[in-house]
């Protein structure tokens, strides 16, 4: 007797075999906050931006600059705990630059137009490197809106570029 084959089970096999792990995967996701980043230049200078350390991206940092008397926008996704407050976040630059390691960030250079430069560091008066110099303001369940805006009087700080 002979026996008939049938097309279909191979198929219906490797469907199974390829189902099996997909399906049995457990997807384990961290909790993800999105902080709008608003920096806003009350100046007349554009405001650029450097860090001291060989670490610096200047195409990153790119995305920082701010023309004057104008706003830049900087998104930033972070992974939180269920529970978030303004304190949850971290300053972009402490983030892109700084990493989670590290308590004191490098020291950032603010330059305004190409002739004078602040240098902050994490314990600076009015640092954008510390979250808790930003205007936050709770946007969403997981969202938060953040606004850090530089004056004249920061400006006045500045002292002519080395």
């Amino acid at each position: 007797m002979k026996t008939k084959y049938l097309p279909f089970i191979p198929v219906l096999i490797i469907g199974i075999l390829i189902s099996f792990p997909i399906l049995s995967c457990n997807k384990i996701s961290e909790p993800v906050s999105d902080g709008h980043f608003y920096f806003v230049n009350k100046t007349n200078k554009d405001i650029t931006f450097d860090f001291e350390s060989g670490r610096s991206n200047n195409d990153v940092l790119k995305k920082y600059a701010i023309a004057p008397n104008a706003t830049t926008l900087v998104r930033q996704w972070q992974e939180t705990s269920e529970t978030i407050t303004a304190s949850s976040f971290r300053s972009p630059f402490v983030y892109e630059f700084g990493g989670y390691g590290f308590v004191n960030p490098m020291p950032l250079t603010i330059k305004f137009g190409n002739d004078r430069c602040l240098i902050v560091g994490w314990d600076s008066e009015n640092t954008p490197l510390d979250i808790k110099n930003y205007v936050a303001e709770k946007t969403g369940k997981r969202a938060y809106k953040f606004t850090y805006t530089f004056t004249e009087e920061d400006y006045n700080r500045a002292t002519v570029c080395q």
